[in-house]
């Protein structure tokens, strides 16, 4: 799709190899498998910033006067919406486009998620039912303990539907 940034293609690219050489060193397919959640989250963060063309909406909760915030990329974002952030959670909700409704964002995959489905960038029940595990498996990916997977573990979630 032509709305993929290309860090992300290369990530993908890069993961697509990684699986690959599961033949040669088995824990590849493990690492693999790990490494698509991290993917997943990195092309959310992007399509998120390309979304809003560096301008992020938000809306103040008490006063309900609405202000953008321009950014370069995610890592800004999320200084800005945690604790002590020009935008952080407490007082600032995130301006839902599609809808003109607002949610409240802090920078989280979690976030990332309700956000993408509330604009209708994800679709199906199946997905959604889905959806609520995502940041708990990117959670022990992120913080791991030892596991080994098999190949079928990585080839899943390389291609799992979306």
């Amino acid at each position: 799709a032509d709305n993929i940034t290309e860090g992300t293609r290369s990530s993908f690219e890069r993961l697509r190899t990684l699986h690959s050489y599961g033949i040669l060193c088995y824990e590849a397919y493990t690492v693999a498998h790990d490494f698509a959640w991290l993917v997943m989250e990195q092309a959310f963060r992007e399509r998120f910033v390309a979304y809003f063309n560096c301008a992020i909406p938000f809306v103040d909760s008490k006063s309900g006067t609405e202000e953008s915030i321009t950014v370069q990329n995610f890592d800004e974002v999320y200084k800005a919406v945690t604790r002590g952030g020009s935008h952080a959670a407490s007082k600032w909700k995130l301006k839902v486009r599609s809808t003109g409704g607002q949610m409240e964002f802090r920078g989280r995959f979690a976030h990332l998620l309700k956000w993408a489905r509330q604009e209708g960038l994800l679709h199906g029940q199946r997905n959604k039912g889905q959806e609520d595990v995502y940041p708990w498996i990117r959670n022990r990916v992120a913080h791991p303990t030892y596991h080994l997977g098999m190949p079928v573990d990585s080839a899943r979630t390389i291609h799992r539907p979306r």
